[in-house]
């Protein structure tokens, strides 16, 4: 067996990424491998209340400060000797095989893939975005998709102010773009993983990139989701709640009709969206928050459909395998890796990103065709039992590290 070390920005979960972070890790552990992690500290509400044997953390990250402590977060995202020390000694302790790094900006150097090699460590980096091409790392700006970057200079971020709509951000991560490309840290990946077919032809200038979809990591009786007992009146979004994941024209699709939907996750858009919520006098429209694995799975058994309405490159799509698993079909926007999951007609519909007319059409339909409804929550159930089950994904990636050796 294998030896891991799991390495992620921090264990607060905030979207796909960390929660994937986790689940492999345990589906690791729970196949007899050993895993320790490596992340930063956090004392976030979000972060597990329990951490298994061979955790470590190494140095806090703080948003929030003085001017001292903004340099200090600039100058960690090219280099922290404490950091890269502390990464050391966890690997001269720990002697792992192979790293599975997964997002670590702002937060880590990339540096640190120096010191694993150092340690003749085998390393695989999963694409969870688009940093490793794109400075804000989403091939969106303006409200819009955008390859700018990709087809021509990465400059282009600073021009259009791609990062947060702020020149000054834009340039900090423009830079950390070009410092990664000058000191040629893709050279000591072995393999990037890259979720989908959609993600493994946008990264295909890095080379060694494979695609290794994401498995379904939520284990239901048959049954589940398909209580006749349970009102299912309602759609539902599940995921972070930012621009790019389309929230804007999902809300003003619902405010011009008179079904329900509930939004559960947090974000940077929060406040704003919620407050036009509120300005508009919208009620069939509700923020549920963030809310934690136990809690979440009612929502999926009380909704009659989830909606994935993003309008950036969706590199994978966690919670349409969390919203099929509890048979619920899925009304998604025709985008990135979405239509390689969402089968049209069969497992979902799908509707056009950035047209509010198609997509509150799909709405209509699925809250006026509940048989059919039903009908393509049953095939989705079956579709993730079969195609992104836990030892699926396990086989390939056994075959990847029997690959690199």
């Amino acid at each position: 067996m294998a030896k891991f070390i799991s390495i992620n920005a921090s264990y607060e979960i905030k979207g796909g990424a960390d929660r994937f972070f986790t689940v492999l890790n345990l589906l690791l552990r729970q196949n007899g491998h050993q895993v320790i992690t490596f992340t930063t500290a956090s004392d976030s509400k979000n972060s597990p209340d329990f951490y298994p044997p061979g955790t470590y953390f190494t140095k806090e990250y703080r948003e929030n400060g003085g001017l001292k402590q903004k340099i200090g977060n600039l100058l960690r995202i090219y280099h922290s000797g404490s950091i890269t020390s502390d990464l050391d000694k966890v690997l001269e302790k720990e002697k792992p095989d192979i790293a599975l790094i997964h997002n670590i900006y702002h937060r880590m150097p990339y540096n640190i893939v120096k010191i694993l090699k150092k340690h003749r460590v085998k390393i695989l980096w999963w694409l969870h975005d688009y940093k490793w091409i794109c400075p804000n790392h989403q091939l969106f700006t303006q409200g819009s998709v955008c390859r700018r970057c990709l087809d021509s200079s990465a400059l282009n971020a600073v021009f259009f102010r791609c990062q947060k709509g702020s020149f000054l951000d834009s340039i900090i991560v423009t830079l950390l773009n070009y410092y990664i490309s000058i000191n040629k840290y893709k050279r000591y990946v072995d393999c990037f993983i890259a979720p989908s077919r959609f993600s493994a032809e946008i990264h295909a200038k890095l080379d060694k990139v494979v695609h290794i979809a994401h498995f379904n990591h939520i284990n239901l009786p048959p049954s589940s989701g398909n209580n006749p007992h349970l009102i299912k009146s309602c759609a539902l979004y599940v995921g972070r709640i930012e621009p790019n994941k389309g929230i804007k024209i999902l809300v003003d699709s619902f405010s011009e009709m008179d079904y329900s939907l509930k939004i559960v996750g947090n974000g940077n858009f929060l406040k704003e969206i919620s407050d036009y919520c509120k300005m508009k006098k919208l009620k069939n429209i509700e923020f549920e928050g963030f809310q934690p694995s136990e809690r979440l799975f009612s929502y999926y058994e009380s909704s009659l459909f989830t909606i994935v309405p993003s309008q950036w490159y969706e590199v994978f799509g966690l919670s349409i395998l969390e919203s099929f698993s509890f048979g619920k079909p899925v009304v998604a926007s025709r985008i990135g890796a979405i239509p390689e999951i969402v089968e049209h007609e069969k497992s979902g519909l799908l509707y056009d990103a950035y047209s509010k007319e198609d997509l509150k059409e799909k709405i209509a339909y699925m809250f006026e065709h509940q048989e059919k409804v039903s009908e393509m929550g049953k095939y989705a159930q079956n579709i993730v039992m079969q195609k992104y089950s836990p030892e699926r994904y396990l086989h390939n990636l056994q075959k990847l590290i029997d690959s690199l050796y």
